[in-house]
């Protein structure tokens, strides 16, 4: 009995803590909103929502909410000592939510502010730049392997950006000889298969054409052209988005265990003010 007792009060305190922590949090957030509500000019209510900003990142608290304050700040209004950190700042909140067009402009701006040479940066705009811009992503991926051979491993992750199959060439190809473009795509039954029935095909059509019988010719010509000759080819192309994808799938697999080796040795952290 004493012991169950124990436990209660333990739980009870526990609870009162949380709840007491919580208010505190929530009370926080009321008075940054009351100073900015009540700032005297756009200078001081920017700065204020920017501390309003740092107080949620320093409390791990970089949800939904924080990434709506980020957007409220009007950075024209703050001093140029503290630009810098509120747009870093920004494009990580920006970035974490997947929000790439935020964290584009957020990140331009930094580098605009800095000339920031440092890994770090040049790896979140890396990962910013294959989504937005190719060719800054090659420039940034060149830039990094020249820092640290680490880097060198996510030039697989940028071929992503590519089409790895040669997709057109094989479709071409497909079309001229029946089967080739899904041998080449390394669906070599499926190729064989296709080749021999429009083989068939065409060894058909050609007895009937040699035995004058062309209303046979027009009917069975439309209709097997368009099931197996027609249907080849888009089965071919299936087949290439299949195997694209698995090829994608593989590299962003391989991808995700490199970008998570280099964020050990160069971690991306927001930049606060002690």
């Amino acid at each position: 009995m004493p012991q169950i007792i124990t436990l209660l009060l333990t739980l009870l305190i526990f609870t009162n803590k949380s709840i007491s922590q919580n208010n505190s949090f929530q009370d926080s957030l009321l008075n940054f909103e009351e100073h900015i509500f009540y700032a005297k000019s756009k200078k001081e209510a920017t700065n204020n929502l920017l501390e309003k900003v740092d107080f949620l990142i320093k409390h791990d608290s970089i949800g939904l909410e924080t990434f709506h304050e980020i957007k409220r700040i009007e950075f024209t209004f703050l001093s140029d000592s503290l630009k810098p950190r509120a747009t870093w700042n920004a494009t990580l909140i920006s970035y974490y939510h997947q929000e790439f067009d935020y964290a584009w402009i957020y990140w331009n701006r930094y580098n605009n502010l800095t000339k920031d040479s440092s890994a770090e940066n040049l790896f979140i705009g890396y990962l910013l730049a294959i989504k937005k811009e190719s060719s800054v992503a090659s420039t940034l991926l060149n830039k990094l392997v020249i820092k640290d051979s680490l880097f060198y491993g996510l030039k697989d992750n940028y071929t992503l950006i590519k089409d790895p199959c040669c997709r057109v060439f094989k479709l071409v190809s497909s079309a001229i000889v029946p089967g080739s473009g899904l041998i080449m795509n390394g669906n070599i039954g499926k190729g064989l298969l296709s080749l021999g029935i429009n083989s068939s095909i065409v060894l058909l059509m050609r007895f009937l054409i040699i035995n004058s019988a062309w209303i046979n010719v027009a009917l069975m010509g439309t209709n097997l052209i368009g099931k197996f000759y027609l249907g080849g080819i888009r089965l071919t192309d299936k087949e290439i988005k299949k195997r694209n994808e698995r090829i994608k799938n593989k590299r962003a697999s391989k991808s995700a265990l490199e970008i998570e080796e280099i964020t050990l040795k160069y971690p991306i952290k927001f930049y606060l003010l002690n």
